[in-house]
């Protein structure tokens, strides 16, 4: 039989199991990577690297649940991987490892509220994560840690109208942000008062014209770029004209055809680089010609056949990247970066 995804310059190497959505990666205090998706029987499964930055990865483990969400994975301030769902009952599970590096978690663990889509977690200044969701009502609902690494508080809702999935990120003066869309295709976004408070200016209008949900980018120069897509399906981009300012430059095209969400990585040397399925079903990438640059090389095909669930990035310690994607077969292929290329 064929492979799902075949290759022409670029190789894909399969990884097995099936897939509902988009993967989650994280590395762990050992340099490895995990890679979690959510199953066709709609639980968690779980898959790690034998060798630090190679194509040897250890067999699937299930890690049970029952979720409506793709999984998200953060890395906590003392390295250990923590995992974030929204469950059946649109809660917010969690699952970490018991010490880093380990490879051993604790039981699935509810935190509460009542959400839909897809959460975004992000770090505060002192290394506590924090969590965001769309709640059922179409407020913003955020649980955060007491300390780092630590217990989490019982969260607290952000009112406002929110019609996609939110996304969050760290401002260059620590603040967290995060940015949600409205039924209008306009954005918004809300930034906490000081670095880590509990406290929240109110929301601000990012005028695009757009259809997704956001996606967050730190540029090297710590401004952040806000990617999107368009009812015409082509990817749109805005960016802080300067690191931790209010003021955003206007809404600039970035072509392609886009058939999911895009997924970001950043190059060993500060380049942004985008992610998406196109039209034809293969991989496509877009990429900063130099670090924080507003000029990008334009559209280039890594091939395969993707299935609708959009990429999961991964990063070695060494700043090549990894992209996971669901295949035409709906069982998991990745490919990596190297010195010429991508194999």
């Amino acid at each position: 039989m064929t492979p799902a995804l075949t290759a022409q310059g670029s190789q894909w190497s399969p990884l097995g199991a099936t897939l509902v959505g988009k993967p989650a990666v994280a590395r762990d205090a050992n340099a490895d990577l995990h890679l979690f998706i959510r199953g066709t029987d709609n639980s968690v499964w779980h898959m790690t690297q034998a060798v630090p930055g190679s194509n040897i990865w250890n067999q699937w483990q299930f890690a049970g649940g029952q979720i409506i969400s793709n999984p998200v994975a953060a890395v906590n301030a003392d390295g250990r991987i923590e995992l974030f769902v929204l469950g059946g009952d649109h809660a917010l599970w969690h699952t970490y490892e018991t010490s880093p590096g380990s490879n051993a978690w604790t039981g699935w663990a509810s935190l509460g509220g009542q959400g839909q889509g897809d959460p975004s977690v992000a770090m505060n200044a002192d290394g506590r994560l924090e969590v965001f969701f769309e709640t059922t009502n179409n407020s913003l609902w955020h649980m955060w840690q007491v300390t780092p690494g630590g217990s989490w508080a019982g969260g607290d809702e952000i009112v406002g109208e929110l019609f996609s999935a939110p996304a969050a990120a760290r401002n260059a003066d620590g603040r967290l942000i995060v940015f949600v869309g409205d039924s209008d295709g306009k954005f918004w976004w809300i930034i906490q008062n000081s670095a880590g408070a509990d406290s929240w200016s109110p929301w601000w209008c990012l005028l695009g014209g757009t259809v997704s949900a956001p996606v967050v980018a730190t540029n090297s120069d710590g401004r952040l770029e806000l990617f999107a897509v368009r009812a015409d399906n082509s990817v749109w981009h805005a960016w802080q004209t300067s690191a931790g300012s209010y003021t955003w430059s206007d809404w600039n095209p970035l072509g392609g055809y886009v058939t999911t969400q895009p997924a970001i990585g950043v190059n060993q040397d500060g380049r942004v680089e985008v992610f998406l399925r196109g039209g034809d079903n293969a991989l496509w990438h877009n990429w900063q010609t130099s670090a924080g640059s507003s000029t990008w090389s334009g559209w280039v095909t890594l091939n395969g056949v993707l299935a609708g669930g959009g990429a999961g990035v991964g990063q070695y310690p060494d700043g090549s990247l990894d992209v996971f994607v669901g295949g035409g077969d709906q069982s998991v292929w990745h490919i990596a970066q190297i010195a010429d290329g991508w194999q």
